[in-house]
């Protein structure tokens, strides 16, 4: 598992950087939407720890129920390949109803955010620590739209969407006025 434990490791980092930036804002700043039905940054954070959390889950129950997971193909491939299209074409998508708005707060606290980030990455690198081998590379991971991926694909998923919703959190801080940017 030291090639995902090293990705994890990058996208820790990733997320250490946003954090620490995010810090030096006022609450009030964090908690602003730059537009009616946009997303304020602690909005989008709790979206991207929801997506992380119940991507830990799925996995964590497909390692307690492996049967019937199957090897990637050509279909596989493809997935992918769609949504890293989508995570990286500057066109805005709704999220799926899983991850949405309405299962987050707009009043959530910054520290108490950050805290429960960190404990959902401590727990996907306990959980790479309790794949079986054989299950590598299967279909162990089922992304909301893009259907079922492997180990890697959600990895991929993982570091496209973040990369894409920070630069949401950029946007999103210039247009409340919060100064310099992510």
């Amino acid at each position: 598992m030291s090639k995902y434990q090293s990705t994890l490791e990058k996208l820790n980092r990733e997320l250490e950087s946003l954090l620490t930036h995010l810090s030096s804002f006022p609450s009030e700043k964090l908690q602003e939407r730059p537009a009616p039905g946009a997303w304020s940054v602690v909005e989008v954070m709790q979206h991207l720890m929801l997506a992380e959390r119940l991507s830990v889950g799925y996995v964590r129950k497909k390692i307690q129920y492996p049967h019937g997971l199957k090897k990637p193909g050509l279909e596989n491939r493809i997935r992918l390949l769609m949504l890293r299209f989508f995570l990286e074409v500057p066109i805005k998508f709704k999220a799926p109803a899983i991850v949405s708005e309405q299962k987050f707060s707009n009043d959530v606290d910054f520290d108490t955010l950050a805290k429960k980030w960190r404990e959902i990455r401590v727990e996907l690198g306990k959980l790479l620590d309790e794949i079986p081998p054989e299950l590598e590379k299967t279909n162990i991971y089922k992304h909301a739209v893009a259907g079922r991926l492997t180990l890697a694909g959600m990895f991929r998923f993982f570091t496209g969407h973040f990369r894409r919703h920070r630069k949401q959190i950029e946007r999103t801080l210039k247009a409340v006025g919060a100064g310099q940017t992510v």
